[in-house]
């Protein structure tokens, strides 16, 4: 792509590379809102000043588990990822190191990673990524504030600690806190301001909390207005946006885990730090010594600190000492009381944020109720966010400690990006590109050596009492003169200059000895360990760790003390004689003159802030060089903060200073990815112990650095073999590790330009997103094999299982039919035996009471029992017209042949149809030949009544009267089981249906009412004799329109093909003379639907053993077969005949006029045997098939089986016409031996090709 365009995802891919291509790009991509760019494996990202839909759900899904990253846009999502995806794939520990100048967007970009994170393991412990994507805006408000280059700055660093399980989900989180600029809290740059939460308080507590706090408005109190022309709250908007943010962190401080009591005590200690920076201190008229002029401040400070007021003046005017046992006490002038008072206000403040921290980092702890973990199988990722570079107009200590921690940032960007890659290039012997770069070694080496360097001549001044910041710098300048970054003043005034990575800062060493001091008095340490308050003794007990930060495990277990979360309004009474800090000054006075005096000084041994300064910045070095790094470069397109802002002469020197044009060279001519030999193999193969179990493999780095040229990947031996030896090795093959299996490997995949070193294989970003691919389909292939097998063995138990439970469901249904067969023959033995009994008893009654003396016989009462119906025994209910399934109906009236008085209940289909197709075939012989149908009305899976049909149509309608006619009403029948869902559907029946019989045998129905009706079987067809009218219906009739419900001639096709089979199943075409209507719904089960008919054909039954209808369906099979073989033939002879040139169609030509003999054992084939039509059927031979009254399918089939192979066919199905003209036969013998020498003449082609 043509740069310039905006078009370019990675600069290390332009054609042409230099400063202004690079500015360029950027702007071009700026103005289009396209605020992220790579170079190589770093993202550069410019600050928008504007929110952008960038982000959210749906772009965070996008970004998950990416396979290419250089597929999707750069983003800060994608680093996100990678670093994600390669802690889980190597189990390498990851950090992602945010760096830029202040007001670049870190604090932002840091917010969007470790969200991200977080999303990616979304599923688990979802209370914990709650609370770790809430702490920001807590750690925002009491550590950002606002400066000359950003609205909200990072006043400290931390360090987000994410920890993971192997499986990749989150276990807890911890946070570090480094170089807070406690300065701050007591004076601030112009037009700067304090930290957020101060003006956060002010505009979110209402006047109530205020009062109890004693708080007065913002504008009263020194800190706030420090440096500041106009109000604390100049406008209403601002003012509002305070009180929101208020009402989001304390919404924040509960979701966290903070309770009520915890919040009032911050908001307490926060009161009491502006209430201590209030204190003014006027020097006394003898000039020794100092007192308090506004000691109303003093009392509510010591009342919301749980101080007794008079101690807290004593060490606030004076200095105490012990000097070989002896007590010396002395009094404090105004220089040193205002250090002091500010040193408490800072030290309150510092610890303050430190036990936030602390109290967040216990909220992240894993719960309870989860596993524990070893601490050892944890992976962690760090997340580094710290303040940026500044260069204010006023630099001062705080200035020049961010601005060497940025130096120090710089440096480790260099080492892993050009330093060690070029000393790797040099071990193994591989030839490295020529970059130089800017090395800012010396420069950390002019601060942090021992004994000259910056910060240790700094220490060493100010253990000297009479030591000021002239002699400070007077000091430097002797010293570190010689180096090329430091650059004394011209004018001979309190200042130097620092040339640093990102240019020239002036700093002003005012002050300087006062801030690295930064040390309470003993004194004051000491009542505040005995405080009232449980929060201060705490804060105040606990001992300080290397890096100036509160050390956690020294926390006070018990809390024994009340916590202080308001104070008394001060008695106002007892500083009307003389103020308490006059009467403590003479006491103090008179005891100063029992002992000597002595210049004040920091107490012995206590450590400096630029010795916490040092000893961060190891304990962070040693952190990130514990992980591997994804580094994300953050630019200031301006330095007004304006939207769509773009100034080329800033972005060019922060492109300059940050290396950006070097690391494009070195990522486009660099090796990234480094494996040892074993480790390149094994990642490629399985491990033979864990074969049988699950695939072990270990992902290489996920890289996404787009480089042409160049080997930044660099990865030992052993490691690349670790990883990618599956692609060119059998799994269970053992591994040396030497160059020639990486180059095996690597060879396999098809890769160009890669080199091997002495342990080391070296390659470009494309090599590792191709390996992990192959790996990722290999493992796939695996995977889908495994899931495969697993499937056909859980598929082989399901059926055993469903066999072994359809065994026992069959045997228990057998069990329940013999059960209820012989109840019902007891019953009716005992209904006949009590039928007996009864005229019995009426006979020997009539014997023993004869009227005139003769017994009385009544007539037609025989011994046998004979029905109305001239039927004898047990069987006469068979005969009646109607009986009810409950035995609650009397008789009907004829219009409808004989039913059933036997109620019965069906738990299968199977069975259902079973038992009507066997009670259908016991009793077709005794019914009349006018019935067509035999009609059973089902409610579910219950039998209502059934009705044997004489009559050419009926209608069946819901009506509850009785039978008349050619009409069925459904509402006479009662059913003891019938539900509420039945009992609707019945009532909705309507007008109903009316069917009647076609000419040819089938069915038609047709709708009367407006309820549906619906043909059962339309969704499968292929097992039903319905008409193609019905399927295109979907199964529902048509108002007052007839249809096909069953098709006489579906039935003849599925006889066509059960007799081509093998086996003719004869049930299943016995099966297929039923049909079944459902009133108002569709179930795709008959038993299921509350009311339903089931009408089985009598046509179509008598259909399946009658022999004309086999020998009609024979005929057509035939004449199927005739038309296929001619069309055959006929494509064939149209093949030959386009080939005019082959000498078969001249043979073909000469042998069809010479006849020829037939052979004896040659195949004839008669056309009039396959015309079912033709003269050639003798009488004989009709008359066989006519009269054979044990027609089967079996000879049917036989006889097309003969038929389909051209064999002759037994004369006593088919006779063969004798006077057939031979001639025919020979022609068709030498087409035959044609066929057979094409056939010949094409395998040897084909062979031969």
């Amino acid at each position: 792509m043509e740069p310039g365009t905006g078009l370019v995802n990675d600069l290390a891919t332009l054609s042409d590379l230099d400063e202004n291509i690079l500015l360029e790009e950027l702007r071009a991509r700026y103005g289009k809102d396209i605020i992220y760019t790579y170079v190589g494996d770093i993202l550069i990202a410019l600050n928008p000043y504007r929110p952008l839909p960038l982000y959210g759900r749906q772009i965070a899904e996008q970004y998950s588990d990416v396979t290419v990253h250089s597929n999707l846009p750069p983003h800060v999502y994608a680093v996100a990822d990678k670093a994600y995806q390669t802690l889980r794939l190597t189990g390498v520990n990851q950090c992602c190191v945010v760096s830029g100048e202040s007001g670049a967007g870190k604090t932002e970009t840091t917010k969007w990673l470790v969200q991200h994170i977080v999303f990616q393991c979304r599923y688990q412990n979802s209370n914990l990524h709650t609370r770790i994507i809430q702490v920001n805006p807590l750690l925002e408000a009491f550590g950002n504030a606002e400066t000359l280059m950003n609205r909200n700055s990072s006043r400290f660093g931390k360090f987000i600690e994410l920890s993971f399980t192997q499986d990749g989900s989150l276990y807890r989180a911890k946070l570090d806190e480094y170089l807070l600029e406690k300065s701050r809290v007591v004076s601030q740059g112009k037009d700067e301001k304090n930290f957020h939460v101060f003006y956060a308080m002010f505009a979110g507590l209402t006047s109530l909390e205020q009062r109890k706090l004693a708080l007065e408005p913002p504008d009263n109190y020194r800190i706030l207005r420090s440096l500041r022309s106009g109000p604390v709250f100049p406008t209403d908007d601002v003012y509002l946006s305070h009180k929101e943010q208020y009402a989001h962190l304390y919404r924040v401080m509960e979701d966290v885990g903070f309770n009520q009591q915890d919040i009032n005590m911050i908001y307490a200690l926060l009161a009491a730090v502006l209430h201590v920076a209030n204190i003014d201190f006027i020097p006394e008229e003898d000039n020794e010594g100092v007192y308090i002029i506004n000691e109303y401040e003093l009392d509510i400070a010591s009342s919301l600190l749980g101080l007794n007021v008079e101690d807290l003046i004593n060490v606030l005017i004076s200095n105490t000492a012990t000097v070989r046992g002896e007590r010396i006490m002395s009094m404090k002038n105004l220089h040193q009381a205002n250090d002091g008072r500010d040193a408490l206000a800072k030290a309150v403040y510092s610890r303050l944020f430190s036990w936030i921290v602390r109290q967040i980092n216990l909220l992240l702890e894993p719960s309870e109720d989860r596993p524990v973990v070893d601490k050892r199988d944890l992976r962690h990722i760090g997340i580094l966010d710290m303040a940026g570079f500044e260069n204010f107009p006023i630099n001062s200590f705080e200035q020049l400690c961010i601005n060497i921690a940025n130096e120090q940032l710089q440096f480790y960007f260099n080492q892993h990006v050009f330093s060690w890659e070029f000393q790797s290039y040099l071990n193994e012997g591989i030839k490295h590109p020529k970059i130089k770069y800017n090395n800012n070694k010396p420069l950390l080496d002019l601060f942090l050596e021992r004994p000259l360097g910056l910060f240790s001549l700094l220490d060493e001044e100010c253990k000297f009492p009479k030591s000021t910041d002239s002699t400070l710098v007077d000091k430097l300048n002797k010293n570190l003169t010689k180096s090329a970054y430091y650059k004394k003043s011209k004018h001979r005034d309190l200042a130097f200059t620092i040339q640093h990575y990102a240019g020239q800062v002036r700093y002003e060493a005012a002050g300087f000895l006062e801030k690295n001091r930064d040390t309470l008095s003993l004194n004051l340490i000491d009542i505040l360990q005995r405080s009232a308050s449980w929060i201060v003794h705490d804060l105040f007990t606990a001992r300080l760790s290397d890096t100036g930060t509160l050390d956690v495990r020294a926390f006070a277990r018990g809390r024994s003390k009340d916590a202080i979360l308001e104070c008394k309004p001060p008695d106002m009474a007892k500083y009307a004689d003389q103020s308490l800090s006059r009467k403590a000054s003479k006491k103090l006075k008179q005891k100063m003159k029992q002992s000597k005096g002595f210049l004040d000084s920091p107490p012995p041994g206590q450590a400096t802030a630029s010795l916490h300064f040092r000893n961060s910045l190891t304990d962070l070095t040693e952190k990130l060089l514990q992980a591997d790094p994804q580094f994300i470069r953050c630019i200031k397109p301006n330095a007004d903060k304006a939207a769509r802002l773009f100034v080329p002469e800033l972005v060019m020197d922060q492109l300059r200073y940050t290396g950006v044009l070097e690391t494009t060279r070195i990522r486009r001519k660099g090796y990234p990815t480094r494996l040892p030999f074993q480790t390149f193999l094994d990642r490629l193969m399985f491990v033979p112990e864990l074969v049988m179990d699950q695939l072990r493999y270990t992902g290489v780095l996920e890289m996404t650095w787009i480089r042409r040229k160049g080997y930044p990947t660099r990865l030992p031996s052993q490691t690349f073999l670790d990883r990618y030896k599956i692609i060119a090795f059998p799994v269970l093959s053992s591994l040396k590790g030497t160059a020639e299996e990486c180059a095996a490997v690597l060879r396999k995949t098809g890769l160009q330009d890669w080199q091997i070193g002495k342990t080391k294989v070296f390659l470009k970003y494309w090599h590792v997103e191709t390996l992990n691919l192959t790996v990722q389909r290999c493992l796939e292939s695996v995977r889908t094999l495994q899931k495969s097998v697993r499937a056909f063995i859980a598929r082989k138990r399901y059926k055993q299982l469903q066999a072994r439970v359809m065994a026992q469901t069959k045997q228990t249904e057998l069990f329940c039919v013999m059960v209820q067969q012989q109840l019902e023959q007891i019953t009716t033995m005992v209904e006949q035996q009590q039928e007996y009994d009864a005229k019995r008893h009426v006979r020997k009654r009539a014997e023993r009471y004869p009227r005139n003396g003769q017994p009385i016989r009544l007539p037609g009462l025989t011994s046998e029992l004979i029905d109305n119906n001239g039927y004898h025994g047990y069987d006469r209910s068979r005969y009646l017209e109607y009986r009810s399934m409950d035995n609650d109906l009397g008789p009907s009236s004829p219009p409808l042949q004989r039913l059933t008085s036997r109620s019965h209940t069906f738990t299968s289909c199977q069975q259902f149809y079973q038992t009507i197709i066997k009670d259908v075939m016991e009793k077709r012989s005794e019914l009349n030949d006018g019935i067509w149908c035999k009609m059973m009305y089902m409610e579910r899976n219950n039998m209502v009544a059934k009705f044997y049909v004489e009559e050419p149509e009926i209608i069946i309608d819901g009506s509850s009267e009785r039978f008349e006619g050619e009409r069925v009403g459904l509402g006479y029948f009662n059913h003891s089981r019938r539900d509420e869902v039945t009992k609707r559907v019945r009532h909705q029946i309507g007008k109903g249906i009316k069917l009647h019989q076609a000419n040819d045998g089938s069915i038609m129905a047709t709708r009367l009412g407006y309820s549906d009706v619906i043909v059962q079987g339309h969704r499968d067809p292929q097992n039903h004799c319905i008409s193609e009218d019905v399927v295109v219906q979907r199964g529902r009739l048509e108002y007052n329109r007839p249809l096909k419900i069953y098709d006489m001639k579906e039935l003849k096709s599925h006889m066509a093909l059960e007799m081509s089979r093998d086996f003719v199943n004869t049930d299943r075409l016995r099966r297929l003379s039923i049909v079944c209507l459902s009133f108002m719904t569709d179930e795709h089960e008959e038993l299921q639907t509350p009311c339903w008919l089931c009408v089985v054909n009598f046509a179509a039954f008598d259909a399946i053993q009658s022999p004309s209808v086999l020998r009609e369906i024979r005929s057509s099979l035939v004449s199927l077969v005739q038309r296929k073989r001619e069309e055959d033939i006929l494509e064939k002879n149209r093949k030959r005949e386009s080939r005019p040139w082959s000498k078969i169609v001249q043979r073909r030509s000469a042998v069809l006029d010479v006849p020829s003999k037939p052979q004896k054992k040659s195949r004839q084939v008669n056309k009039a045997i396959l015309n079912p039509a033709s003269p050639s059927l003798s009488k004989s031979g009709q008359n066989n098939v006519t009269s054979n009254d044990s027609f089967n399918f079996q000879s049917s089939r036989d006889f097309f089986a003969n038929l389909d192979d051209g064999r002759s066919v037994a004369p006593s199905v088919i006779s063969i016409n004798p006077q057939a003209p031979r001639q025919n036969w020979a022609k068709v013998k030498a087409l035959q031996k044609l066929q057979e020498q094409e056939s010949v003449e094409k395998i040897q082609k084909s062979r031969k090709a």
